[in-house]
């Protein structure tokens, strides 16, 4: 029986991109409401879709659901989107976000999951950027199996998670 390894990890986002306007929480320009839809692509091409929905349990925090399409050359589950969950804390002085995928959806099964763990900041021209570091973890009949790196990605146009 094959098996998927779930790990989480936590992101810390700087107040300075995700400033409050006149009391609203923005995210670049955009006001963060309850189902408001933010697209994000990294240096590799992948992109994801990101949903933010307000908690009913707990307030002032924020579900995270939403969509990851892999697009790294050289490696398996390309091109398909696979669902993402997270959490979304915008907390003072600092915001913390944490998010994950499992690699399956029904089209196919990678047997991993990933989670990314970074802060919120605005490139030089104001647009915000998640700067990452990820784990990913594989089976693996020899004991663990992680692989690690980093990414950033960038606030796009929602056409730009649709086409992916």
């Amino acid at each position: 029986m094959k098996s998927l390894t779930y790990c989480c990890l936590i992101f810390v986002c700087t107040s300075a991109a995700a400033a409050s306007n006149q009391g609203a929480l923005t995210i670049g320009g955009a006001q963060l409401s309850d189902g408001v839809t933010f697209c994000f692509e990294n240096e590799l091409t992948s992109t994801m879709e990101l949903v933010f929905i307000k908690s009913d349990t707990q307030p002032g925090v924020w579900r995270l659901e939403g969509q990851y399409v892999n697009n790294a050359a050289g490696t398996d589950c390309q091109g398909t989107s696979f669902p993402l969950q997270g959490v979304f804390y915008p907390g003072e002085p600092s915001t913390t976000l944490s998010f994950s995928v499992a690699w399956a959806n029904a089209e196919q099964s990678c047997d991993a999951s990933a989670a990314w763990t970074g802060y919120l900041e605005n490139n030089q021209d104001g647009a915000p950027k998640l700067v990452t570091r990820w784990v990913l973890a594989l089976p693996s009949h020899e004991g663990e199996n992680f692989q690690t790196g980093s990414d950033v990605f960038t606030l796009k146009k929602a056409s730009v998670c649709q086409a992916s």
